[in-house]
């Protein structure tokens, strides 16, 4: 949707947002556009933040653009970037979601681009700004804007974009909205820029807005809103990874349109599985409270007699190397143990994860820091990959991991009632299975060995559609970032 046509004050001439897309394809010296990525979160090679912003430089390659990505200053893993991006560690706070309005996030109320308390009444602010100064100064909001959006500018002094560069924040939200704009105003870019504004994470947890939620809600849309008031001079312009979490934005009151686009995950080979018993259950991720942390224990106990002791399945998860216990029966234990133990000794050895060769025990355990190359050689050895995921959390939230199965045709179990099962769902027939509650997954593993095959081959079948889709050419695409060699709009 366009925006009201806008004035060049140096030209006279009227610029609508396709004509600012296109325009200026190289800079004046014949050097290719740059996209700049921001992402604080990136603090070393790993996780979906890393993979996530790897994916769209790689992207950005491909549709001619020089990628430089500014990461948190304590990356310091350099090699392991592709040579064609230019890593700049640059941010000195990360996690801006801690002060969001957001479902993640643990503000309050509204607050200004210098991270004060406005959206109250005046005892409200006063309240607010007298619990801030019992904050940890690093973790204090003002603290975390401050300096944020001096990185921020500073980066884009010592790098100046021009009108044909792009700047791109990978992970938005409302607070990190208020770190962009006095970033952009401190860094004084001279000419009209265009700035997208990736969100991820919803503004509550429900499929429609709850009554208790509507202040909340509406402060988040306030902070969004001031925000792009403030950026009116700018180009900048909101998306969404999910058409949920769009819908969200919208209907909290962000006045600005907002885009959905596919998340982007990694281009992988079919996935083979081990195609012979027992079949390998894959919970990929770190445990974490929205992604079912403690329904492990319950599960592992339900599974493991019928189906595990029976060499029907095996589980193959990545675990903390600490802490585990609360999340592993007591009768697993000794098998968690060795499974730790073959593990290490593989890494030891220099050996792939997981071990290609046969092992009596139920369980697989990850270790917490696999590369990227054993993290998707892991997923590439699934034969289901389960999600015990809490539905409410991802509602409008998406789950890379999720993609990374389906584009490997791995069929999938899913909870009921959140973006995983709307994305099992439209596919052209079953790549999986949804459950209602998290008693019936045992049923589900059943049902799944009598439809291996039929299951697994509408996989395949719809792994080429969700590849082309999340590919991340096709999500710079969907932003609006195509091809830096193409034309200009005349």
């Amino acid at each position: 949707m366009p925006r009201f046509p806008h004035t060049d004050p140096s030209s006279g001439r009227e610029n609508t947002r396709r004509e600012m897309s296109g325009s200026s394809q190289s800079g004046n010296d014949g050097s290719p556009r740059r996209l700049f990525l921001f992402d604080d979160n990136i603090r070393d090679v790993g996780g979906h933040f890393f993979e996530l912003a790897t994916l769209l430089s790689q992207g950005a390659c491909q549709l001619g653009y020089e990628p430089i990505l500014a990461t948190h200053q304590a990356f310091a893993d350099l090699d392991a970037i592709d040579p064609a991006i230019q890593c700049v560690p640059t941010f000195r706070t990360r996690r801006m979601i801690r002060w969001s309005l957001g479902v993640d996030g643990k503000s309050a109320q509204q607050r200004d681009i210098d991270g004060r308390p406005v959206g109250g009444t005046l005892l409200q602010n006063l309240r607010s700004r007298a619990t801030d100064w019992m904050i940890a100064p690093a973790k204090s909001p003002s603290t975390m804007i401050r300096r944020w959006s001096e990185d921020f500018a500073g980066l884009l002094k010592s790098r100046p974009p021009r009108p044909c560069d792009s700047l791109l924040i990978n992970t938005g939200d409302d607070f990190a909205m208020l770190a962009i704009t006095r970033g952009l105003h401190l860094a004084s870019i001279p000419h009209r820029q265009r700035v997208d504004v990736v969100f991820h994470f919803a503004i509550h947890d429900s499929q429609t807005l709850p009554p208790r939620q509507w202040a909340r809600a509406s402060a988040f849309a306030g902070q969004v809103n001031q925000c792009m008031q403030q950026l009116s001079h700018h180009d900048v312009r909101l998306h969404a990874t999910t058409e949920a979490l769009a819908g969200q934005l919208r209907q909290s009151g962000i006045t600005e349109p907002i885009n959905p686009i596919p998340y982007p995950t990694r281009q992988r080979p079919l996935a083979t599985g081990s195609r012979l018993a027992p079949l390998r259950i894959v919970m990929a991720g770190l445990p974490r409270a929205e992604k079912g942390r403690q329904a492990i224990h319950d599960l592992l106990l339900q599974i493991h007699e019928p189906l595990l002791k029976t060499n029907q399945f095996r589980v193959s998860m990545q675990m903390p190397a600490e802490r585990w216990q609360p999340m592993v029966p007591t009768s697993l234990h000794a098998d968690f143990e060795r499974a730790m133990q073959q593990t290490k000794q593989q890494g030891t050895n220099g050996d792939a994860y997981p071990s290609t060769t046969e092992t009596p025990s139920t369980l697989e355990v990850m270790t917490e820091n696999l590369t990227t190359a054993d993290y998707h050689q892991w997923l590439d050895s699934a034969d289901v990959g389960l999600f015990l995921y809490e539905p409410d959390r991802y509602v409008a939230r998406c789950s890379g991991v999720l993609l990374e199965m389906m584009t490997r045709g791995i069929p999938v179990i899913v909870p009921d009632g959140c973006w995983l099962a709307d994305k099992v769902r439209q596919s052209h027939g079953d790549i999986g299975l949804i459950y209602q509650d998290r008693g019936e997954i045992p049923a589900r593993l059943s049902e799944l060995l009598l439809r291996l095959n039929e299951i697994r081959s509408r996989c395949v079948e719809h792994a080429k559609e969700i590849s082309q889709m999340h590919d991340a050419v096709n999500t710079l695409r969907q932003i609006g970032l195509d091809t830096a060699r193409q034309k200009a709009v005349a």
